[in-house]
């Protein structure tokens, strides 16, 4: 285990020393991992019952290993090493999403994300959302660095609110 996530893990579970179990790992439901040096996450997946993440200014790029957290609710995910969102899209319990996008980068992966209320979106240059049309529960919508003029896909969203 990395050493630093190791650290993070010890300081969820409140346990300084001693082998960190497998239902030390389970009993975790929130974790944030920010402005660390780790660039790794494949340990997140022993975090079964992680329910609310945090990833924020950190060398993270590689971010497969979130597919695997079946229950995760809350995920945040700020930083620019991101380099594939696209297993994001596995995440279809996830209710609250603030993520950093490389620019150019699809948004097809939000398509099946029909729990969504919140959405918080980085990308510079974003100009299409009509793959957000299909999210009907989506309360909040939050844009950073967009370039959208063409709001009508959310238009039928009831109780939405947007920020540019």
């Amino acid at each position: 285990m990395d050493e630093e996530f190791e650290r993070m893990i010890r300081d969820a579970i409140g346990k300084p020393t001693g082998k960190i179990t497998d239902e030390d790992m389970a009993s975790i439901r929130n974790l944030n991992i920010d402005q660390t040096t780790a660039s790794a996450i494949g340990e997140l997946r022993g975090l079964t019952n992680l329910e609310n993440l945090m990833i924020w200014e950190n060398d993270i790029g590689d971010i497969s290993a979130l597919g695997k957290l079946a229950n995760l609710k809350k995920l945040g995910i700020m930083s620019d090493k991101v380099t594939d969102v696209g297993v994001l899209g596995e995440l279809a319990t996830l209710v609250s999403l603030h993520v950093e996008i490389r620019e150019g980068h699809s948004l097809d992966f939000l398509k099946g994300m029909t729990e969504m209320r919140q959405l918080l979106l980085k990308q510079r240059g974003l100009t299409d959302i009509s793959v957000l049309g299909g999210l009907r529960k989506l309360e909040e919508l939050r844009l950073t660095g967009a370039s959208v003029t063409d709001f009508s896909p959310v238009a039928h969203v009831r109780n939405l609110r947007l920020y540019e």
